[in-house]
């Protein structure tokens, strides 16, 4: 990753923009609906500019930039079609420590924007730092199709409830359980629909039960995952799902730093350690109520350590990997019991309705 993803709050501040071109338009209309004050410089403006200044409220100053223009800025964005221009306005910018964004010169630039799927206050960005724009903006409509329209309205929703379930369950761990079941329940359902009377109903309900599913929350769980043969793209889907899931990964030292990448950025990760310790950090942990996940090499967990995880009364569930070695001539090669396999004509579509069943599989 060479760049750090990040969303600015430009709320009521004040951002510029630099050139009359349409590559100018179409910044002031991103600024604008972040709630920017966005302000314009350029010798000729554009009718569309103008058109904005008339009715979405950025202001035009129709000469060359001066020093005091970047004054209290948070960003600056530079479409001018002008080389020289760019250049002058991108080092004024630098020296000044804001941020700016030349368009199509990413050289010049010190941030890049993303392509935007807008499910507000949902936001998914994709970006190629400036590699392949067209590519993000193909990466960003196939998102755009799998993504429920009414998104936004489900985290409205999560949003208005979160206090009474903090209140209820302190504890992270159970929180996020919770919300996990909630996503998959009748009230995200009836608000994809667009149901918001039932969807608050339901939601209601969920959280009126949460003082009996307390207990139930407070027991952890340990996951023996085989990853196969080291690569990300073959790992099954509920060993991704486990790994989203996973407050404490136990790995081998063999297993790739991309299968790791997988998980959570907050989940702990631990070297594999002999077994009696294993057994022992994996039982302690369940019992604090978190989700562990040992990922082993190869295609088969050890049958030992999974007899002793029993022995030591946890809640377990194993994962069979796939096997590395059949090539495409091998027609004796068989999937291992328990590991997914995705048929020939898997789309994102339908690969979506595997990952979200319930309220998305509808929706995309």
């Amino acid at each position: 990753m060479d760049q750090l993803p990040i969303f600015l709050t430009i709320s009521g501040h004040p951002a510029l923009i630099v050139g009359g071109t349409p590559a100018a338009a179409a910044k002031a209309r991103l600024v604008l609906k972040a709630g920017a004050v966005a302000r314009l410089v350029a010798r000729r403006p554009s009718d569309e500019l103008r058109a904005l200044a008339a009715d979405a409220g950025l202001t035009i100053a129709e000469r060359p930039v001066q020093d005091s223009d970047f004054d209290g800025v948070r960003l600056v964005y530079v479409a001018t079609r002008d080389e020289a221009e760019d250049v002058r306005v991108a080092a004024a910018a630098w020296t000044r420590d804001v941020p700016v964004n030349v368009v199509d010169r990413p050289e010049l630039s010190t941030f890049t924007t993303p392509a935007v799927v807008d499910r507000a206050p949902i936001v998914v960005a994709v970006s190629t730092g400036g590699a392949a724009p067209v590519l993000a903006r193909r990466v960003r409509a196939a998102i755009d199709r799998l993504l429920p329209a009414r998104l936004g309205d489900l985290a409205r929703l999560v949003d208005s409830f979160r206090p009474s379930v903090k209140a209820i369950l302190p504890e992270i761990t159970a929180r996020r359980r919770f919300w996990d079941a909630f996503f998959d329940g009748p009230a995200a359902r009836a608000a994809l629909e667009g149901d918001e009377a039932t969807a608050r109903s339901e939601a209601l309900k969920t959280l009126n039960d949460l003082p009996n599913q307390q207990d139930a929350a407070r027991r952890g769980s340990v996951s023996v995952v085989a990853v196969g043969p080291g690569d990300p793209d073959l790992l099954t889907l509920k060993a991704h799902r486990l790994l989203l899931e996973a407050d404490i990964l136990i790995h081998d030292a063999d297993v790739s730093h991309d299968i790791l990448e997988l998980a959570r950025r907050d989940a702990s990760r631990i070297n594999s350690r002999g077994r009696s310790d294993l057994v022992r950090l994996s039982r302690r942990s369940a019992e604090q109520g978190k989700t562990v996940v040992r990922l082993v090499s190869g295609a088969v967990p050890p049958a030992a350590e999974i007899e002793a995880l029993r022995d030591a009364d946890v809640a377990l569930v194993v994962v069979p990997g796939v096997a590395g070695t059949a090539t495409i001539d091998d027609t004796s090669a068989r999937p291992l019991p328990g590991a997914a396999v995705l048929p020939r004509s898997t789309t994102p579509a339908s690969l979506l309705e595997m990952a979200f069943p319930v309220p998305f599989a509808a929706h995309h």
